[in-house]
């Protein structure tokens, strides 16, 4: 019921904000590459879901998938080299600190919905707690999530932004957290029930491990290096090199 009038609260108040930079008519949105992107994402997260009833299956989607997002990318290299504006630019991933970032967004987003699935599927499976019960466990997440939203900006002014909480995600790799976690619990891979969902959470925390790793790799400072000063010169110096002359 707490989460429900959060939902409601941010969907009100939603309607007071006004984007800074409005959307530009004359520049054509990449409809195409939107397509290839959210088919290639969806047929990797629906074989991992199929990993449980049928290993061809699970093998035909992840290569199908892989190489619709290959396809995705080839499209994008050709829309920059013909001079069109893809839906995004493949100079992204030749910024190691964008990288590195986007590591660690995803691996956050993955956990986070990942792990909400696999205890409460343990708290409503094994420990007989209803829907009711689980939520408000999970209101200590959502009451977290909703003070570091309200203090980012004033972190993120104070200190490093390596240290700050970070809210940026996406719907994907919260659906790769679920289907991970899961298809581990419904595949039936130990005969101890238990067992299944320790796995699950010891397999979070492996991938948990890859962001951890990439965010100790981010630069401390973020802020781009500025040039140093010019040389002084002295009066009446042009900053011209003097000519030559034979002698």
């Amino acid at each position: 019921m707490f989460q429900a009038l959060v939902i409601a609260a941010i969907i009100l108040l939603s309607r007071r904000i006004h984007d800074p930079l409005p959307a530009d008519p004359t520049r054509p949105f990449d409809t195409g590459g939107a397509v290839l992107s959210a088919v290639g994402l969806v047929l990797i997260v629906m074989g991992i879901l199929a990993a449980d009833d049928n290993v061809w299956l699970m093998l035909i989607l992840l290569v199908v998938g892989a190489l619709v997002l290959v396809w995705f990318f080839w499209s994008v290299r050709a829309k920059e080299r013909a001079g069109q504006e893809p839906l995004l630019s493949t100079a992204l991933f030749r910024n190691r600190t964008s990288n590195l970032g986007l590591v660690t967004q995803n691996t956050q987003w993955l956990l986070l919905l990942g792990v909400s699935f696999v205890v409460a599927g343990y708290l409503q499976v094994e420990r007989g707690y209803d829907a009711i019960q689980t939520g408000v466990i999970f209101t200590a997440a959502t009451v977290g999530l909703l003070v570091s939203s309200v203090a980012a900006e004033r972190l993120a002014k104070r200190r490093p932004q390596r240290t700050a909480p970070h809210r940026t995600g996406d719907r994907h790799h919260s659906c790769l957290g679920t289907a991970i976690g899961g298809t581990i619990l419904v595949a039936a891979i130990t005969s101890t029930p238990g067992r299944a969902y320790g796995l699950a959470l010891a397999t979070l925390a492996a991938i948990g491990l890859v962001g951890l790793v990439a965010s100790a790799l981010l630069p401390a400072d973020l802020t781009p290096a500025t040039p140093p000063p010019a040389p002084e010169m002295p009066p009446g110096h042009s900053g011209q090199p003097r000519p030559l002359t034979s002698g």
